[in-house]
């Protein structure tokens, strides 16, 4: 069922990645973290029902952030790749950005938070923060 419900956004992101293979992964990222707040905005009650519903339920490990954990993994390893990061441990910067997107709910629904100021932050820490430095 989670699946089912998240396939339009593994259709979109795959799409966009497919289309824009002459933009740096950095920036791939940002647009797939942009799809996943907006997508996670828009089901937040439906997705915080399921997970309530499930037994033994572990949120990072569900199918959408599985799915995102490895997206991001994947992006993070071409920037590194690259040149774009340099001495970045990738999965736990990829854990830390999951856990991030976990509570986008209370940001935004409990501090009050702007998807604006959120992708902002994320921006910040996630993308230019781990950008190489091109010194020469």
């Amino acid at each position: 069922m989670v699946s089912e419900e998240c396939q339009p956004l593994f259709d979109e992101v795959q799409a966009y990645l497919s289309q824009s293979k002459d933009v740096i992964p950095l920036e791939q990222l940002y647009q797939v973290i942009v799809s996943y707040v907006s997508f996670l905005e828009s089901k937040v009650p439906w997705l915080c029902a399921v997970s309530r519903a499930s037994t033994g339920h572990r949120p990072l490990h569900s199918p959408l952030c599985q799915w995102m954990r490895t997206t991001c993994r994947y992006l993070y390893n071409e920037a590194s790749a690259k040149g774009d990061i340099s001495d970045v441990d990738i999965v736990y910067t990829v854990e830390a950005l999951l856990a991030t997107l976990h509570n986008i709910d209370f940001h935004l629904k409990d501090e009050g938070l702007s998807t604006k100021q959120i992708l902002k932050g994320i921006r910040r820490l996630y993308i230019d923060g781990l950008k190489a430095s091109k010194s020469g």
